[in-house]
């Protein structure tokens, strides 16, 4: 019963991380954005951004603050 249950452990350890990695460029059909022009309709990009967090201790409060700060220097038009 042990080596299932350490099996299961090995297996759900293994699907999260390859979960979390990065993908590969290979994909025949990813474009090479580096030689493009910028995407004009990116600049003049206006809205509105909604956040929802349930942390409530005072580091979590302090990084989110700073996120928005940050947020707000790089794109002012955005709130």
């Amino acid at each position: 019963m042990k080596k299932l249950y350490g099996f299961i452990a090995l297996l759900s350890l293994v699907l999260v991380i390859s979960a979390c990695s990065s993908g590969s460029d290979t994909d025949p059909d990813s474009k090479d954005t580096s030689k493009k022009e910028p995407d004009k309709a990116k600049d003049s990009e206006s809205g509105s951004v909604e956040i929802f967090s349930w942390w409530t201790g005072a580091g979590e409060e302090d990084g989110l603050l700073a996120l928005i700060e940050l947020f707000n220097e790089l794109h002012p038009e955005i709130t």
